[in-house]
């Protein structure tokens, strides 16, 4: 079943979420999870996202 489509918000919220397919793990480890942080971040100072 899709889900409901959230609504638009005035300042550009926007949720983000990481799931495997068929609810499958997502990172290996705990090394695998860290370095997707460290991604995140340096992608966010990028394009200025708080």
């Amino acid at each position: 079943m899709p889900r409901i489509p959230r609504g638009e918000t005035a300042v550009g919220t926007y949720h983000i979420i990481n799931r495997g397919n068929m609810q499958m793990q997502v990172f290996n480890d705990m090394d695998d999870y860290e370095y997707f942080l460290e991604l995140l971040e340096k992608a966010s100072k990028r394009e200025n996202v708080d």
